[in-house]
């Protein structure tokens, strides 16, 4: 946890899991944001960043208090809801479109086939490499209906044999 100790009045260090940094002249409300463990370093001067958060500072070797610099955040672009669907029926060890879909590990979803192969050739789950056996694969009868649904309604998805 990033941790502020004022070491005099226009003083402050901060103390990240990445190392130190010594910033002078920062602004006094400054210790009381909510920060990341971002540290960003520009020539002149120290920004810190959170999502909530941009502080001006004034740089070590001027008096003049200027705006940190801005960061733009590009969006993680949103998947479609046919794309979202289609995630979700995707084999993880084929990267094909499952027809008869299996679980281990919890939310993993696997092709049967593919899996019980991946089982029989190394004897561990494809999730957390610990020992497992093909009697430990659950069925997934209502992934195989939305999937069989989807199918049906968009055949140009059906995977080619």
């Amino acid at each position: 946890m990033p941790q502020f100790h004022m070491t005099s009045q226009n003083e402050q260090r901060f103390i990240a899991p990445l190392g130190h940094m010594t910033s002078k002249h920062i602004s006094p409300e400054w210790h009381t944001a909510p920060l990341s463990n971002q540290i960003l370093f520009y020539s002149g001067h120290y920004q810190v960043h959170s999502s909530s958060y941009k502080t001006r500072v004034q740089s070590p070797s001027s008096s003049k208090r200027q705006q940190s610099p801005s960061i733009i955040y590009s969006k993680i672009p949103q998947l479609s809801k046919e794309e979202e669907i289609k995630r979700h029926f995707i084999c993880e060890l084929t990267n094909k479109i499952m027809t008869d879909p299996v679980s281990i590990d919890g939310p993993h979803y696997f092709e049967r086939a593919a899996l019980k192969d991946y089982i029989e050739d190394t004897g561990v789950t494809p999730v957390t490499n610990q020992t497992i056996s093909t009697d430990d694969i659950t069925e997934e009868p209502e992934l195989k209906d939305n999937i069989q649904r989807y199918l049906r309604d968009n055949p140009q998805s059906k995977p080619k044999k």
